[in-house]
């Protein structure tokens, strides 16, 4: 059983708190100016924590939403940005792109690498097929190959 940290969960560990600084940043340093999107912001930073805890704490919930909900918010962001193009300069463009959906693809990615899975006790003990499938909660997990449940 590892008990380190592996690389692909530190990884995505710190994707995350870099999008997320950034964002509370933003938000700081335009707030200083005017009233904006103070709560949302701070909401958040909030769930990322809880989010970037649960990935340290080795919770599989936390795994299955740190897996996808990321991939999904970089492609939406890829998507305005792109979607945008004409009307932003393409510095704003390149930084939106940089600071935010590849970071957020990367925490994606990185949670899907063999190593994420064996940290979250998502490989079966009698086949050692990786499975992200199971109850809600991801409480008991099904394997694809052999049917077993851990």
């Amino acid at each position: 059983m590892q008990r380190k940290l592996p690389a692909s969960v530190a990884t995505a560990v710190a994707a995350l708190l870099l999008v997320t600084a950034i964002q509370v940043a933003a938000v700081v340093a335009l707030g200083l100016q005017q009233q904006v999107g103070r709560p949302q912001a701070l909401f958040s930073a909030a769930l990322v924590v809880l989010l970037v805890t649960g990935l340290v704490r080795r919770w599989r919930l936390a795994w299955l939403w740190g897996r996808y909900l990321p991939i999904f918010l970089a492609i939406v962001i890829a998507g305005v940005l792109l979607w945008s193009w004409r009307s932003l300069p393409p510095l704003k463009l390149a930084l939106g792109l940089l600071l935010f959906a590849v970071p957020l693809g990367v925490a994606g990615v990185a949670l899907g690498r063999p190593t994420a899975f064996e940290w979250f006790r998502l490989v079966c003990p009698e086949c050692g097929a990786r499975s992200g499938r199971g109850d809600l909660l991801l409480r008991n997990v099904r394997c694809p190959r052999c049917g077993d449940v851990f």
